[in-house]
């Protein structure tokens, strides 16, 4: 093992529950109808935004996703700050990545979320104690979301390691996919509520864990 790339969304933050909010405020106001949370699941939950607006909205210009991606975003920010029970890095993570930092393992973030949502991460969970802003990275719109692999292939390249050096800890089967896709084979999922089965087709994922409360045993450092 050589370098550590941690998914962000639900493996590092479960905002799930946040973004399902900020969807039930903003569909009603744009597209004139809610969407149920099986339909949110099927279709916009773990998909990259221009996905998303095209699949509701259309052949949109690009400066209109962006503008609905702002909108949008804007008000997940919002419901994160509604809920400070949950706007917290999941259990275990600060006390494993000081350990990573410790015995100096590369590590970095690679996250669906555009740039002003990990500048708000940045600023909130202060995450430069761990990661160097210049390895992450995020969505800016130049590749293909997950489960497409760019993004983990990417990280790679910026990392200078290849599949077989990394773990990558995830959450979503979109973003196991990714992984497995782009060559990993040491995935660990973090899911707060799915059973092993869920993982199942994805490929690649080689334990499942709650919290990171047991992750330096899992990964043997």
């Amino acid at each position: 093992m050589k370098a550590i790339i941690f998914d962000f969304n639900g493996t590092m933050l479960f905002d799930t529950e946040m973004h399902y909010r900020a969807w039930h405020v903003f569909m009603p106001k744009r597209l004139g109808r809610d969407v149920s949370r099986e339909e949110l699941d099927r279709n916009v939950i773990g998909q990259a935004n221009v996905d998303i607006f095209r699949r509701y909205f259309g052949d949109i210009s690009p400066e209109r996703v962006e503008e609905l991606t702002m909108e949008k975003e804007a008000e997940y920010r919002r419901q994160c700050l509604l809920d400070p029970d949950r706007f917290h890095l999941v259990e275990g993570l600060e006390e494993f990545l000081d350990a990573l930092k410790a015995k100096q393992i590369p590590m970095t973030i690679a996250t669906g979320s555009p740039l002003v949502n990990l500048n708000f991460y940045m600023e909130h969970f202060h995450l430069d104690r761990w990661f160097s802003p210049a390895q992450i990275i995020y969505d800016d719109g130049t590749y293909p979301g997950k489960p497409a692999p760019d993004i983990y292939l990417l990280t790679m390249e910026r990392l200078g390691v290849t599949p077989e050096d990394c773990i990558v800890f995830e959450d979503s089967l979109g973003g196991v996919r990714a992984a497995h896709a782009a060559g990993i084979h040491h995935i660990i999922a973090l899911n707060e509520t799915e059973g092993d089965a869920f993982y199942a087709e994805a490929g690649g994922v080689t334990r499942i864990i709650r919290s990171f409360h047991d992750a330096q045993t899992v990964i043997g450092i």
